[in-house]
C-alpha cells in the first residue's frame, strides 16, 4: 500500500511539473520564477546523508501533528486551519518532504534542461553553478533519505508514540469488551 500511494504521488507531481513546464511559468518576471526554483532545488541537495535524514523526521512530525490535530475539529475551516500551522512551520523551516521534493527538484532538473548560457547570465550566474542538480544527486543525496527520514518520523515515532499510549493489557481490553457487551 505504502508503495502504491508513493507512486501515485510520484505520478501527480510529474503531472504537475509537465504542466508547469508546458505553460512556461519558469519564464515569469524575466525567469526569476525559473532561476529561483532551481536555487531551492539545488539547495535541496546541499545536505550530507543523516542531514537529510533528519530533516525528513522534522518534517513528518508536523505532517502527523497536522493530521492529529485535524481530529479535534468538527467542521472543515476548523480542520484547514489546523493543518496550515504545522504545513507552514515545516516549510518555513526548511525541514524535507519526500512528496513535496518529487516536485520541486524535478521542477529545477526541468528548468534546468531547457535553459540556455544566457539564461543563466542573465541571472548572474553559470550553469556550472547548478553542476550538482543532477538526477542521481536528487535520488541518492535527498529523495531516498528523505524518504526514510519521513517514514522514521512519522510511522515509526509518532506512529508507535501513539500505540504506547493508547495500547491496553489483555485485562483491560477483556474489560471493554465486557462493558461493550453490557451496554447492548
Amino acid at each position: 500500500m505504502l508503495g502504491r500511494v508513493y507512486l501515485g504521488n510520484l505520478v501527480g507531481a510529474m503531472a504537475m511539473l509537465g504542466l508547469v513546464m508546458a505553460a512556461k511559468l519558469y519564464q515569469l518576471d524575466g525567469g526569476e520564477w525559473g532561476m529561483h526554483a532551481m536555487i531551492v532545488a539545488k539547495g535541496k541537495l546541499g545536505y550530507d546523508w543523516s542531514q537529510a535524514f533528519a530533516l525528513g523526521i522534522l518534517c513528518n512530525f508536523l505532517v502527523c501533528l497536522a493530521t492529529w490535530m485535524t481530529f479535534t475539529s468538527k467542521d472543515s475551516i476548523g480542520k484547514s486551519l489546523l493543518v496550515i500551522l504545522p504545513v507552514a512551520m515545516f516549510v518555513s523551516s526548511g525541514f524535507e518532504h519526500s512528496i513535496a521534493n518529487m516536485f520541486m527538484v524535478p521542477l529545477g532538473l526541468a528548468i534546468k534542461a531547457v535553459s540556455d548560457p544566457a539564461f543563466y547570465i542573465a541571472h548572474g550566474h553559470l550553469a556550472s553553478d547548478f553542476s550538482q542538480l543532477t538526477f542521481y544527486n536528487f535520488i541518492v543525496h535527498n529523495l531516498i533519505p528523505v524518504t526514510l527520514g519521513n517514514i522514521f518520523g512519522g510511522g515509526i515515532l509518532v506512529g508507535l508514540g501513539y500505540w504506547s499510549i493508547d495500547r491496553k493489557k489483555p485485562h483491560e481490553k477483556a474489560l471493554d469488551q465486557t462493558l461493550n457487551t453490557q451496554r447492548r
